[in-house]
């Protein structure tokens, strides 16, 4: 485990020719496949790739309504992270990840949009 955490860390900080979102996916698939913790990984690996989006300037604040997007779509979320285990290709899982991330940008804009309820 020491030694995937310390690629996966590599990954995270070298240069790349691959796209920033791309990348974030691989970050998210690498980290759950170790899934060092015996609690939390899930949550810790939402919020490392929201940090890697945020380090690179994706995101202006590491403020984005994923796990609530992710939630609507948990079967295929562990069915996706599985098909990559088992078949060693990430393509379908990138493209659910890219697809659930754009979902919650657009509900997290939406969210940010709303005038909020007056209570006075």
């Amino acid at each position: 485990m020491t030694e995937a955490f310390s690629e996966l860390e590599k990954f995270i900080h070298e240069e790349s020719g691959l796209h920033i979102l791309i990348r974030a996916a691989l970050i998210h698939y690498q980290f759950e496949a170790i899934h060092p913790f015996i609690d939390a990984n899930g949550r810790i690996g939402r919020l490392l790739h929201l940090l890697f989006l945020f380090d690179h300037k994706v995101i202006r604040k590491p403020a984005f309504i994923f796990s609530y997007t992710l939630g609507k779509y948990a079967l295929r979320y562990y069915t996706e992270l599985q098909k990559v285990h088992e078949s060693g290709t990430y393509e379908s899982w990138v493209i659910f990840f890219l697809q659930t991330l754009k979902e919650a940008a657009q509900q997290t804009t939406r969210f940010l949009s709303t005038t909020p309820p007056s209570f006075g």
